[in-house]
């Protein structure tokens, strides 16, 4: 990851620490998600002790291409 890059990032971050305080403080929401993170299957093939996902009754098949 280049310099721009990240300091783009840090700023984001910034500009999120201080709308977090100020929604806090005044109650007015300002913050913006920094990342996002989605799951474009939803097929596992592990079956972990911790997770509940694969023991639902309605547990989805993949996508299709």
């Amino acid at each position: 990851m280049d310099v721009a890059t990240l300091s783009k990032l840090g700023v984001k971050h910034a500009e999120n620490a201080v709308a977090e305080s100020l929604r806090i403080q005044t109650g007015l929401d300002w913050t913006k998600p920094v990342t996002f993170y989605g799951i474009i299957n939803e097929h596992c093939n592990v079956k972990c002790r911790q997770c509940e996902y694969w023991r639902l009754p309605k547990y989805k098949d993949e996508m299709t291409v």
